[in-house]
């Protein structure tokens, strides 16, 4: 070995530590950066190969030490891919049990809840038919009943706000699912360049599994990676990215009920338990604030029709007859109201059957008794029943979605530690590895310091 291949041997060992300490330095530095995936240099010898005849030739100065021969991104795609699909699940649960919460908290139980409300309304009725004659009793009446319908009118509001609010995030979720779908188009083509030119872009393969994750959690998305590196992207079996090319959402927003399809093919978005957030606002979260309402509506229409059917065939003390307690126009939870008949006036509230009779309770405990009625749910529960099922219902939704976030959070959590234990960067095995490279670099050191006397010694002779 010529002192010459000595220092070329030294100056390459120089170069192939100095690029291991460069990765080390670059993990350490990003242990805490979002989507960053651990490197690692591969170092591969060269193999001193004698030349001449018979193998007695001089060797080359270039041949013998060591060289990088490639650098790895440190993931498995298969747990990747599994980990992001199974954040639609989990997403999906955790919009809908957000949302839900939210219509629930319009539901407080206790003295102000629906239910109370409405109890307390019939219990103005049994209140009058004890005293039929009082003013102050038919007062109190009338308050309890304007009570009822700033109740409704508070959750009316509140559903409405719910349900507008649940569109506009619809419809921001469905931008940035469009973004993120060119984003993962424009890394793609980045990545696949690279790759083509043997110079792997892994800052950009890190972005674009970052995007691919948030992608995940706004929808059913499957993913394909194919052999330029760049990843194909489906929703609901719909291919909305190969490469370059794009299939955005387009969302239409201006009807009852938001519709959601695949650019200009008229094919739906999926809207199953594991399609994500955009699933969780246009499937059970906006459905479930409808339903809410619908409910809501159905019950204060029921209490408007009922009370009027009795009350207009009653007869108050001032003998008038032939009056609607509630305003027959208002049949909704958002218009409910006391008649013009009765506001202000006590004496129309029509607790007697008789015109002759002014102390008769009859109407009154008529009127109370429609609260052991079967007028709601076809004829199967009572409208106080009624009233406590709407809250219920409501809670059912909460508690099926925490369900199913439990159940999605456990799976997601094993496959992203999973995932970690590929792709994560462990300071304490960085520094380690920077201990060793650090002597490997001071062996290399003494080598040429090695040469450097040698030289000395022959230029002495």
């Amino acid at each position: 070995m010529g002192l010459n291949l000595l220092l070329d041997i030294s100056r390459q060992s120089f170069r192939a530590l100095d690029a291991a300490m460069n990765v080390a330095s670059q993990n350490v530095a990003n242990a805490e950066t979002e989507g960053y995936h651990r490197r690692r240099v591969e170092l591969t010898a060269i193999e001193m190969s004698p030349r001449g005849i018979l193998g007695s030739g001089t060797i080359g100065p270039s041949a013998g030490g060591v060289q990088v021969s490639s650098y790895q991104r440190m993931r498995d795609a298969m747990l990747d891919h599994a980990r992001w699909e199974a954040r639609g699940g989990l997403n999906y649960a955790n919009e809908q049990e957000r949302i839900m919460s939210t219509v629930e908290s319009l539901f407080p139980s206790g003295p102000s809840s629906l239910s109370q409300t409405v109890e307390q309304f019939f219990n103005g009725w049994a209140d009058l038919s004890d005293h039929p004659t009082d003013n102050s009793v038919r007062l109190a009446l009338l308050g309890r009943a304007e009570t009822l319908a700033a109740r409704m009118h508070t959750l009316d509001t509140g559903l409405d706000r719910m349900a507008t609010e649940t569109k506009f995030a619809l419809n921001d979720r469905v931008d940035e699912a469009n973004l993120l779908i060119d984003r993962v188009a424009q890394l793609n083509v980045t990545v696949a360049h690279a790759r083509r030119s043997g110079n792997p872009d892994m800052g950009s393969e890190d972005a674009l599994g970052v995007s691919l994750e948030r992608l995940s959690e706004l929808v059913p998305a499957r993913f394909e990676a194919q052999d330029d590196g760049s990843t194909s992207v489906y929703i609901g079996g719909m291919r909305v990215v190969q490469l370059a090319e794009t299939v955005p959402l387009t969302l239409d927003n201006t009807g009852t009920t938001p519709v959601l399809t695949f650019g200009d093919t008229n094919v739906n978005f999926p809207t199953g338990t594991d399609s994500g957030i955009i699933g969780a606002l246009l499937g059970p979260s906006l459905s479930g604030v409808a339903d809410a309402r619908d409910k809501l509506n159905a019950l204060a229409e029921s209490i408007v029709t009922e009370v009027n059917a009795l009350h207009s065939a009653g007869y108050g003390t001032d003998g008038g007859t032939g009056r609607d307690f509630f305003d027959p126009t208002g049949v909704s939870a958002g218009t409910i109201a006391v008649s013009s008949d009765v506001s202000g006036s006590p004496t129309a509230i029509a607790a007697s059957s008789s015109a002759d009779a002014t102390g008769d309770n009859t109407n009154a405990l008529d009127i109370h008794d429609l609260r052991f009625s079967q007028v709601m749910g076809s004829g199967t529960q009572t409208i106080t029943d009624y009233a406590v099922d709407i809250a219920t219902s409501v809670g059912s939704s909460v508690a099926a979605a925490r369900a199913r976030s439990v159940g999605a959070e456990s799976t997601v959590a094993g496959l992203d530690a999973l995932a970690k234990g590929v792709s994560s960067v462990s300071i304490d095995e960085e520094m380690v590895s920077l201990i060793q490279l650090q002597q490997a670099y001071a062996a290399s050191a003494r080598l040429l310091s090695v040469a450097e006397d040698m030289f000395s010694t022959l230029l002495a002779i």
